[in-house]
């Protein structure tokens, strides 16, 4: 894995996301690291520079069995708020059986990823996905995503239409209709 450079401290006003300590940042990541030890090994994990910070980035390869998956078209996995890549443990092997799998930490949000400018805009939104996806060369995905990873989901298809093959939304917050 590679090495994470230490994540701002937590300023609301500035709306961008950090630690609001070391000893908190530490139990995560010692959590993360065993949660990712649960998943299948990724082929690749690597930061990737956007114009909104690092965002940690993951790339799993399809199954040995699985015929022809290395060509078809990528899928992403975008977690839901408060969560990370380690969410999608039940739902990966499976998904490996077909494609490649990208999975991203949320800039701003639990991960590893590393805000360093606001993300105050959907067009802000859509647009560290965006980077995130041409730095790591990813042209086309099929894009899952739940819950706020569901909107923002939603928004990159919206925003950024031609990176998005398909949508896969599992419990979208506000993306329907607003919460009251």
């Amino acid at each position: 894995m590679a090495e994470k450079t230490t994540a701002p401290r937590e300023d609301r006003s500035s709306g961008v996301g950090g630690w609001r300590d070391d000893s908190g940042r530490e139990a995560f990541e010692s959590a993360y690291r065993v949660a990712m030890a649960a998943l299948p090994p990724p082929e690749r994990a690597w930061d990737v520079p956007t114009g909104f910070g690092t965002v940690r980035a993951y790339r799993f390869a399809p199954s040995d069995g699985a015929s022809g998956a290395h060509d078809r078209t990528p899928a992403l996995l975008l977690p839901g708020w408060g969560a990370a890549v380690p969410m999608w443990g039940t739902n990966l092997p499976a998904l490996l059986e077909n494609r490649p799998v990208y999975a991203l930490d949320a800039l701003g949000d639990a991960g590893l990823s590393v805000q360093t400018a606001p993300l105050r805009t959907p067009d802000a939104q859509a647009a560290w996905i965006d980077q995130a996806l041409a730095g790591m060369g990813a042209d086309r995905v099929h894009v899952v995503g739940h819950s706020f990873g569901g909107w923002s989901a939603t928004n990159l298809a919206v925003r950024r239409p031609g990176r998005v093959a398909s949508l896969s939304l599992l419990d979208p917050v506000q993306t329907f209709s607003r919460i009251r």
